[in-house]
């Protein structure tokens, strides 16, 4: 039993490969367009059927890239914030990444969530659409603010003086004389 080196299937690679069945896989080499969806710079990928991509725009992706890195910034330390050529380069980079969320990854998750648990799904559309409506409300406020900044009368540093304030004049204090009455009928001791 334990001398013995028996291997009544073969101990060679030929004769495990041969008792083992799998699937074909397709050549990509014969199909270009296998594993490649149609926006993913590849002219001879498939088209896409159901026509339901979201757009990503490559300032999007920088804004995106920016994100996880402000978020330390501000919680941790201001020097985590990328700066515009950092952000500039990782955008593109992520693209993909992000192309591949949008397009496969969320809508499966919500497919399988919906079916399995619909008042979940109606609470987190919800939340994204609630957030959206937030976020295109701050934005106009932002804007008319910025346009309230740029049009406010620009004044010179030369011909602003600081003006004193103005103050009553305090009246002058009552002689007070022991055993006489005040103006406002007090008498004082």
């Amino acid at each position: 039993m334990w001398g013995k080196k028996e291997n009544p299937g073969g101990s060679d690679f030929e004769s495990a490969a041969a008792r083992v069945t799998a699937e074909v896989l397709p050549n990509p080499a014969e199909d270009p367009g296998l594993y490649e969806k149609r926006g993913d710079g590849n002219p001879d990928a498939p088209e896409d059927e159901s026509g339901d991509r979201l757009e990503i725009r490559p300032e999007w992706a920088v804004a995106i890239a920016r994100s996880p890195y402000a978020l330390v910034a501000k919680l941790y330390h201001p020097a985590f914030a990328l700066s515009d050529e950092q952000a500039e380069k990782l955008g593109p980079k992520l693209l993909p990444l992000i192309r591949k969320i949008t397009d496969v990854w969320i809508p499966a998750w919500l497919a399988g969530a919906s079916n399995r648990n619909p008042e979940m799904t109606d609470a987190v559309l919800a939340l994204a659409m609630t957030g959206y409506v937030q976020w295109m409300h701050v934005q106009k406020i932002q804007e008319s603010e910025r346009e309230a900044v740029e049009n406010a009368k620009r004044v010179k540093g030369e011909r602003v003086t600081e003006m004193p304030l103005r103050s009553d004049p305090e009246p002058e204090p009552e002689p007070r004389i022991v055993g006489t009455r005040l103006a406002d009928g007090s008498l004082v001791i």
